[in-house]
C-alpha cells in the first residue's frame, strides 16, 4: 500500500500538468536509412526535411499514395528537382 500512495500522486500531478497546457515532447520525423534515388517527380504530393534532432539528415518525400520515401538532400535527384521541389515545399 505504500507504494501506491506515491504512484497515485505522480498520476494526480501529470494529470494536473496536462489540463493546464503543457504538451507532451514533440515527435520528430526522421529517417533510418537514406536512398540517392529519387521518384518520379510528378507523383510528389509533399517534402520536407527531417529534424536538426535526427542523426540523419533527409529528405522526407510523400507520393500521391502517401507512401514517405527518404531522400539524400545531396543528392543528384534533389539537385536535378530542387525548383520543383521548392514550390512543393512552400505551398504545404
Amino acid at each position: 500500500m505504500k507504494t501506491v500512495a506515491p504512484l497515485l500522486a505522480l498520476i494526480g500531478i501529470l494529470l494536473i500538468c496536462s489540463s493546464d497546457g503543457v504538451t507532451p515532447p514533440r515527435m520528430y520525423k526522421c529517417c533510418s536509412e537514406i536512398s540517392q534515388q529519387g521518384i518520379p517527380i510528378n507523383t510528389v504530393a509533399s517534402a520536407q526535411y527531417t529534424s536538426k534532432n535526427c542523426r540523419l539528415h533527409a529528405l522526407i518525400v510523400s507520393n500521391k499514395m502517401g507512401r514517405k520515401f527518404c531522400i539524400d538532400p545531396q543528392s543528384q535527384w534533389v539537385r536535378r528537382n530542387q525548383h520543383t521541389l521548392s514550390k512543393i515545399m512552400n505551398s504545404s
